[in-house]
């Protein structure tokens, strides 16, 4: 019978260790369909220099791999890193009902990857802004806009808002409307 050596069970070891994944955390996120969310991955000390990324499902394929640090933006993601908080933030915008599910905050390392967190996603329908009204008028006239909201924001700032983005507003606010 051969005995293994100190450097074969070393080896097998640090195989075995580098299977092991863990989500040190669930992070519950919600977000209204057309804006934006933005979730926050901590991750450990240990990996401040390493590659970190937002991945979707059991994220095996590449195209599950939403966004990554290096990449800074793409498409509908941006992700930043703050080194001395030891946490990357993702930033999802124009949200759509299918971006709802798993994801999960990933390390890069060699062997495999450590989850540091679970990210569960829910996408909610905006019904404050779903809805719009034409009013027509002619130029130098006057129009009557009524909004109809519940009497706990009745002490709330009320905005108008005009353009296809209300998300986005310029116009000014009034507690008087």
């Amino acid at each position: 019978m051969k005995m293994w050596s100190s450097q074969n069970l070393l080896f097998i070891l640090s195989l075995a260790l580098s299977r092991v994944t863990r989500a040190a955390e669930v992070i519950h996120a919600a977000g209204y369909k057309g804006r934006e969310v933005t979730v926050s991955c901590p991750y450990e000390e240990g990996y401040t220099s390493h590659e970190k990324y937002l991945c979707r499902n059991d994220c095996a394929k590449n195209y599950d791999v939403m966004i990554k640090t290096s990449e800074g933006e793409k498409g509908r993601y941006s992700i930043h890193d703050d080194n001395k908080k030891q946490v990357f933030t993702v930033t999802i915008s124009d949200l759509y009902p299918t971006d709802a599910g798993k994801y999960w905050c990933g390390v890069t390392r060699f062997g495999m990857d450590p989850y540091t967190a679970e990210v569960k996603l829910e996408v909610e329908p905006d019904s404050c802004c779903d809805r719009s009204t034409n009013i027509q008028s002619y130029e130098g006239g006057s129009v009557s806009i009524s909004c109809v909201y519940n009497s706990q924001y009745r002490n709330n700032l009320k905005y108008i808002c005009r353009g296809k983005q209300p998300s986005t507003m310029s116009a000014a606010g009034t507690n008087h409307l």
